[in-house]
């Protein structure tokens, strides 16, 4: 299948669309024009024209999760097209390298970000807007070696810091003495 047609997001309203175990050139023929409130599973999607983040520019996206697809980034083009009502996004497996600073920081209403497996190796507290609303935060099986001291600043809902796989071997006390948070560390 060359593309999934924008005309079904517009006119039947799905709420959830699942896409998996599929190859597409392109995700959609054209950008839909609006979308009711989208919840978005990629899993094992080969885009062979890379994911475009402006093909969900005008959805009304609540939910994003990915797996097994390649993202290499989350640059400028995320950052100008990620729709802005976005509640939680989740990528697995994506071979992410790098965010882009401020990245998230429209993101009002981000309150779950899991970006696993990948191949950052750095966190910054610039990617969040100040202040944030996440309650959950899970950057595991990265090759991240510190931690900024700053990370949990102005993010006085976090609940949820999962952190596992990565070549943390010193921990600032000063991440952690202000901050009433559920830390989990696993691995190396």
């Amino acid at each position: 299948m060359p593309f999934l047609p924008a005309k079904m997001l517009e006119e039947a309203h799905f709420q959830t669309l699942n896409v998996s175990s599929t190859s597409l050139v392109t995700l959609f023929d054209k950008t839909p024009v609006t979308t009711p409130g989208l919840n978005l599973y990629l899993y094992d999607v080969k885009i062979l024209r890379g994911f475009r983040w402006s093909e969900i520019a005008n959805s009304n996206l609540l939910l994003m999760k990915t797996r097994n697809m390649k993202i290499r980034s989350l640059g400028q083009d995320f950052k100008d097209n990620i729709p802005k009502g976005v509640r939680r996004l989740s990528f697995e497996n994506t071979g992410i390298t790098s965010i882009k600073n401020r990245a998230f920081s429209h993101l009002r209403n981000l309150k779950i970000l899991e970006i696993r497996r990948g191949s950052l190796k750095k966190m910054s507290r610039d990617w969040f807007p100040r202040p944030s609303n996440l309650t959950y935060l899970d950057f595991s099986y990265h090759k991240i070696a510190a931690l900024p001291e700053d990370i949990f600043a102005d993010i006085p809902m976090l609940s949820f810091f999962v952190f596992e796989g990565n070549l943390l071997s010193t921990i600032s006390e000063k991440v952690f003495t202000k901050y009433n948070v559920f830390y989990a560390f696993h691995g190396k």
